[in-house]
C-alpha cells in the first residue's frame, strides 16, 4: 500500500497528483508497470492506494547494497536492467505519457531476475501534453529542462526520460557515483545544469570511439554492434534512442563535447 499525505501541501493540488497518477496507470497496462487497485481516504489528510505487491528492491537500494559489500553488478546484469527498463519506456512513450521523474528510487527490481522490473510513482506523470515547466529531480534532469527559461517557448519531449535513464545507467557503472555530486540539493542541481561528466569513472567498460557520432541522428546498428546488446522482442524502428550506448551518447551531446568515452 502507498500512503499520500498532504498535511504540508495544499490538499487539491496534492489530490490533483493522487488523480494524475491514478489515471495514468490505470491507462497502461504493462507487467513492467506497476498495477493500481484500490484509492481511499485513511483520514482527512491522508490518503491509501492499494498497488500490486512487487517481490523486489528499489535500485537505490540494490546500488547502495553493492557498495556497502564493495562489489559491483556484472556489465551482463547492467545490460539485462537496461533493457527491461527501456522496454517500459517504450511502451510508457507509445503511450504518450512521459514520467519525467526516472532515478534509482522509481524502480523495483526483483532480485530473483533483474529481467523483472517496475516503473512506480507517476504523480510527476503526464499523457497527451507538451511540457514547458520544469519538474523532476536535482540529479537527474535533461538540461533542456534544468536550463529552461521561464518565458521558453519550446517544449521539451520523452527525451528528458532518456537522459534521466543515462543517469541511472552511469550510475550502475560507476558502482553508485553519480554523474552530479554535491552536499546539499543546490549543489547538486548547479552541477546538473553544468552538465559536465567525468568518463573517467566509468573507462573499465569496454566501448570504444568508434560509437561516438557527430550527428544527432543516432546509428543505432553501429551501437548495437558496438555494445553486442541484443534488445528482444521490440521492432528497431520503435526503439531509436533506446538502446543502452545512445544513454551515454546523448548525455555527452549535451556538453557540446565529443571524446572517446571508454
Amino acid at each position: 500500500m502507498k500512503q499520500v499525505s498532504s498535511k504540508q501541501k495544499n490538499d487539491k493540488e496534492n489530490m490533483q497528483l493522487l488523480e494524475n497518477e491514478i489515471g495514468i496507470l490505470n491507462s497502461i497496462n504493462n507487467e513492467s508497470i506497476l498495477k493500481i487497485f484500490e484509492v481511499y481516504r485513511i483520514e482527512e489528510h491522508q490518503y491509501g492506494i492499494i498497488v500490486e505487491f512487487v517481490d523486489g528492491i528499489c535500485l537505490a537500494t540494490l546500488i547502495e547494497q553493492l557498495k556497502k559489500q564493495q562489489t559491483k553488478l556484472k556489465e551482463y546484469d547492467i545490460k539485462v536492467i537496461l533493457q527491461a527498463i527501456l522496454k517500459a519506456l517504450v511502451v510508457i512513450h507509445q503511450e504518450q505519457v512521459i514520467h519525467r521523474d526516472i532515478k534509482p528510487q522509481n524502480i523495483m527490481i526483483s532480485q530473483s531476475s533483474f529481467r523483472n522490473v517496475k516503473i512506480i510513482d507517476f504523480g510527476l506523470s503526464i499523457k497527451n501534453q507538451l511540457q514547458y515547466n520544469r519538474c523532476g529531480t536535482p540529479g537527474y534532469m535533461a538540461p533542456e529542462i534544468v536550463n529552461m527559461k521561464k518565458d521558453q517557448q519550446k517544449a521539451w519531449t520523452s527525451l528528458c526520460d532518456i537522459f534521466s535513464l543515462g543517469v541511472v545507467f552511469f550510475k550502475l557503472l560507476s558502482k553508485g557515483i553519480s554523474c552530479f555530486q554535491g552536499q546539499t540539493s543546490d549543489q547538486v542541481l548547479a552541477n546538473n545544469k553544468k552538465c559536465q561528466i567525468d568518463w573517467s569513472i566509468v573507462q573499465q567498460y569496454n566501448y570504444t570511439k568508434n560509437c561516438i557520432v557527430n550527428q544527432t541522428i543516432i546509428n543505432l546498428s553501429l551501437c548495437l554492434k558496438h555494445c553486442q546488446l541484443k534488445i528482444l522482442k521490440i521492432e528497431l524502428q520503435l526503439i531509436k534512442h533506446f538502446n543502452i550506448l545512445s544513454l551515454l551518447i546523448y548525455l555527452q551531446f549535451q556538453q557540446l563535447i565529443l571524446q572517446e568515452i571508454l
